[in-house]
C-alpha cells in the first residue's frame, strides 16, 4: 500500500498527506522542525529507499548505512571546525583593531590632561592673587561699617524715643476716639431699636385694610399739620363729611385720602362729590391718593374740577410722586382763589352783577387750569432733580469713604512702621487701631425709604 496520497498546492506552501499504521508514533522532531528541516529529511529519507532498494542484504545495508552516516558526521564536523577558525580569526582582528583606537584615544586624553591641569595651575595663582586683594578690601569695607553702626546705634535711641512718644500719643488719640465711637454706636444702637419699634407697629397694622386706611389719613393729617401748620380734624366717623375737616386761607375745606395699593375706584370720587354736595358751606375740597391713579380720570397728576356752581375741588393722584412742600403751597394757593371767587359771588348775589361775574369765572375756570397743569408739571420737574441731587449726593459720599479708607490703610502703615521701629511684636495694638480708624469714617446716614402705606382694598371704610 503507497504511503502517499495527495498535494494541495496553495499561495506559498503545500499540504502533502501521507498514511501510516496506527502503530507508529512520530518523532517530536519532526513535528517541531521547521519546512526547510522537514523537506532535508524527506529528501535524505529518499536517498535511504534508493539505497535499500539496490541492498537486498541486511548486513551489508546496515553496514553501507553506518558508514554512510560517518561521513556526513565527519563533514559536519570539518565545516563546523571551518566555521569556528573563520569566527575567530574575524573576532581577533576586530579586537586587535579596537585596542588600537584605544590606545589613541588614551593617548590623546592623556595631552589633554596634562594641558588642562597646566592651566588650572595658572588660574590658580591668579585666583590667589585676586582673592587676596579683595580680602583687604572687604576688612576696609567691614571697618568703615563697623564706624558708621557706631554712629547709627547712637541715633537709634534717640529715634526710638522720639517713637515711643509718638505712639503713645496715638494711642491717647484711638483711645478717644474708642471712646466717642462708642458713644455714637449706643446712640445708633438707640435709633434703630426705635425705629424697629416703628416698623413692628406699621407691619401690625399693615395686616387689616381699615388700619391701613386709618394709616394713610393720618400721614397725610401729619405732614399738612407740621408743614402747613392746618388744624386737621378727623370727621371720617361722621357720616358725609370726608375724613378730615380743615380751613385753609380762611376757606373752608374738606380732605379725603385712599391708601389703595391699586387703582382707586371712581365710585370713591362720586362719594366724595356728594358728601361735598351735602354741605354748600365747604368753599374747598381735596381728593388725595396716596399711591395709586383713581379710575376714569385723566392722568394728571393733579387737576381742579368745580362742581355745584361754588365748590372748587382739587385731586391730587398719586400723592407720593410730587413734591410735598410745593404741593401744599399749591393746595394753599387753590384754596385762596376759591374762596375770593366765592365772596365775589356771594357779593353780587341777587343783582344783575351776579351773572355777568359767573360768565367772568366760567371764562377764567379754563386760564386756572392751565395753570394747574403746568404747576404740575413744575412740580415733577422739581421731584426729577430732587432725585438726581440725592443721587450726586450718595455719589459724593461713596467718593468720600473711598477716600477715608485710604487714609486708614496709610494710618495703618505709619503704625506698623512705629512698631517695627521700636522693636514692637507687629499687630499688638490692632484691635484698637481698627477702632479707631473706624471712628474715622464719616457716619453716612442712609435713610430708609419711605414704607408704603398698604392701601385699603375697595371695602375701606369712607
Amino acid at each position: 500500500m503507497p504511503a502517499f496520497i495527495s498535494r494541495v498546492a496553495s499561495d506559498q506552501v503545500s499540504v502533502i498527506e501521507f498514511q501510516i499504521s496506527n502503530s507508529y508514533e512520530m518523532p517530536v522532531s519532526l513535528l517541531t522542525s521547521h519546512i526547510s528541516q522537514f523537506q532535508n529529511v524527506l529528501t535524505f529519507a529518499s536517498k535511504l529507499i534508493e539505497h535499500e532498494a539496490s541492498i537486498t542484504d541486511e548486513f551489508t545495508r546496515e553496514t553501507i548505512f553506518a558508514d554512510y552516516l560517518k561521513d556526513i558526521k565527519l563533514e559536519h564536523e570539518r565545516a563546523l571546525t571551518r566555521a569556528q577558525v573563520e569566527s575567530t580569526r574575524a573576532f581577533s582582528s576586530d579586537l586587535i583593531r579596537a585596542n588600537q583606537s584605544a590606545s589613541e584615544e588614551i593617548s590623546t586624553l592623556r595631552r589633554e590632561l596634562r594641558s588642562a591641569q597646566s592651566q588650572i595651575e595658572s588660574l590658580q595663582k591668579d585666583k590667589a592673587s585676586d582673592i587676596e586683594r579683595e580680602c583687604k578690601a572687604l576688612r576696609k569695607t567691614i571697618t568703615d561699617l563697623q564706624g558708621e553702626l557706631a554712629i547709627k546705634s547712637r541715633a537709634e535711641s534717640l529715634v526710638r524715643e522720639e517713637c515711643k512718644r509718638e505712639y503713645e500719643a496715638r494711642v491717647v488719640l484711638i483711645n478717644d476716639k474708642i471712646a466717642i465711637q462708642e458713644a455714637g454706636l449706643n446712640r445708633r444702637e438707640g435709633d434703630l431699636k426705635m425705629r424697629e419699634d416703628a416698623l413692628t407697629v406699621k407691619v401690625q397694622r399693615n395686616a387689616s385694610s381699615s388700619f391701613r386706611g386709618q394709616d394713610g389719613e393720618q400721614v397725610f393729617a401729619d405732614l399738612a399739620s407740621e408743614k402747613m401748620g392746618w388744624v386737621m380734624k378727623y370727621t371720617g366717623d361722621i357720616d358725609h363729611s370726608c375724613d378730615y375737616s380743615t380751613t385753609i386761607q380762611n376757606v373752608p375745606t374738606f380732605v379725603e385720602v385712599k391708601n389703595y395699593t391699586t387703582p382707586v375706584p371712581y365710585k370713591e370720587v362720586t362719594k366724595f362729590i356728594s358728601d361735598m354736595k351735602e354741605h354748600p358751606d365747604i368753599i374747598f375740597g381735596i381728593f388725595v391718593s396716596l399711591h395709586t391713579n383713581v379710575q376714569r380720570m385723566q392722568s394728571t397728576t393733579i387737576s381742579i374740577d368745580w362742581i355745584h356752581g361754588h365748590q372748587c375741588v382739587m385731586y391730587i393722584q398719586p400723592f407720593n410722586q410730587v413734591d410735598t412742600d410745593s404741593t401744599f403751597l399749591m393746595i394753599e394757593q387753590v384754596a385762596k382763589l376759591a374762596g375770593t371767587i366765592h365772596r365775589n359771588l356771594q357779593q353780587n348775589a341777587g343783582n344783575d352783577a351776579e351773572i355777568n361775574y359767573q360768565q367772568r369765572v366760567d371764562n377764567a375756570k379754563s386760564y386756572i387750569s392751565a395753570a394747574i397743569a403746568r404747576s404740575t408739571r413744575l412740580l415733577t420737574k422739581i421731584r426729577a432733580d430732587t432725585i438726581q441731587y440725592k443721587t450726586m449726593i450718595a455719589t459724593i459720599e461713596t467718593n468720600s469713604i473711598y477716600v477715608l479708607s485710604e487714609i486708614k490703610q496709610q494710618n495703618q502703615e505709619l503704625t506698623t512702621a512705629i512698631q517695627i521701629m521700636l522693636g514692637e511684636p507687629i499687630g499688638t495694638t490692632d484691635a484698637q487701631s481698627d477702632e479707631s480708624q473706624e471712628e474715622i469714617k464719616p457716619t453716612v446716614v442712609v435713610k430708609p425709604k419711605k414704607v408704603k402705606k398698604a392701601v385699603a382694598s375697595s371695602n375701606k371704610p369712607a
